[in-house]
């Protein structure tokens, strides 16, 4: 999977399920420590909202 599918996919379920950003950030983390230390999964909401608008895809909660 690309860090873009990845992120895309999370951020789907963060929409669908409604979870926090906090919750979000923590599920990253967990996923990121899961993974060799060299992996490139962005570790925050902040950040992954930031790749989605440097993209020009913007994040809209449902």
């Amino acid at each position: 999977m690309t860090k873009l599918s990845t992120m895309t996919r999370l951020l789907t379920i963060k929409s669908n399920h409604h979870i926090l950003d906090q919750v979000f950030d923590e599920i990253l983390q967990v996923c990121k420590d899961m993974l060799p230390e060299d992996n490139c999964l962005i570790d925050s909401f902040y950040k992954c909202k930031g790749l989605m608008h440097w993209l020009g895809l913007p994040y809209y909660r449902k």
